[in-house]
């Protein structure tokens, strides 16, 4: 029993960044669901005057405890963005029950204590289990994004789908949270300008401006030549492919 947390800021630092991760929880080296009674948060942060943006997360496993991909603390009214995240929580229970839940986003009920200044877009949101929720606020589970959306009213252009990681709950070494089409994240995002490079350093301009989350990818995949006639020519000969 524990807490396992993928980045953790503590509440008393502002100005935050947490930009460009990728980060996999609830799954063992082999690849194998994990079934323990531990709490998982893939970002826990304080984000008054901060800004949370393309990353990418993905929650398993099995429990009775608390799953969240991004679990948020706001406190007072200061600007503040939460952008163009992947948050997948596929986290379920042993035994459904009114206590702990998982969430894609949860804003922390003890702490939050207003959602003024809150700056919430394009965000891609995915949960399936026992007690899966898309977000939770005050106390109230949200199960679609149209509640969630409803209820917040800061998150209008946020979107819920399956991304298409291409291995997120393999074995550590083979566990891969980069993006493939077909995938909702692509050119879904919005604009940051602070973030011009992607989780490999690959310029975001370049690609497909703007995919969500931490993995920047091409809209159309590049064409692959498997021959061409004549296989030889000189210079300005006309070939076809």
């Amino acid at each position: 029993t524990g807490i396992v947390t993928g980045i953790e800021a503590s509440s008393s630092v502002t100005n935050l960044s947490i930009t460009n991760n990728m980060i996999s929880l609830g799954v063992d080296l082999m690849g194998n669901p994990m079934n323990k009674l531990n709490e998982y948060n893939g970002i826990k942060a304080s984000i008054d005057t901060s800004i949370i943006t393309h990353n990418s997360v993905y929650i398993a496993g099995t429990g009775d405890r608390n799953a969240n991909a991004l679990n948020l603390i706001k406190k007072n009214s200061s600007v503040c963005r939460v952008t163009n995240n992947i948050l997948v929580n596929m986290h379920s229970q042993a035994t459904a029950n009114v206590w702990t839940f998982n969430h894609a986003v949860v804003f922390d009920p003890l702490f939050t204590t207003t959602l003024s200044g809150l700056i919430m877009s394009n965000n891609l949101y995915w949960v399936n289990g026992i007690n899966s929720f898309t977000g939770g606020y005050n106390n109230i589970r949200y199960l679609t994004l149209a509640a969630w959306q409803s209820a917040i009213s800061n998150d209008n252009n946020s979107l819920a789908g399956d991304p298409n990681f291409i291995a997120p709950a393999a074995n550590t070494a083979s566990t891969n949270l980069h993006i493939q089409l077909p995938t909702p994240a692509n050119a879904a995002g919005i604009i940051e300008p602070s973030v011009t490079h992607d989780f490999d350093d690959e310029l975001r301009s370049g690609l497909t401006p703007v995919d969500i989350g931490a993995d920047a990818i091409l809209s159309v995949p590049q064409p692959v030549i498997f021959s061409f006639t004549p296989a030889s020519a000189l210079s300005g000969t006309t070939v076809t492919i």
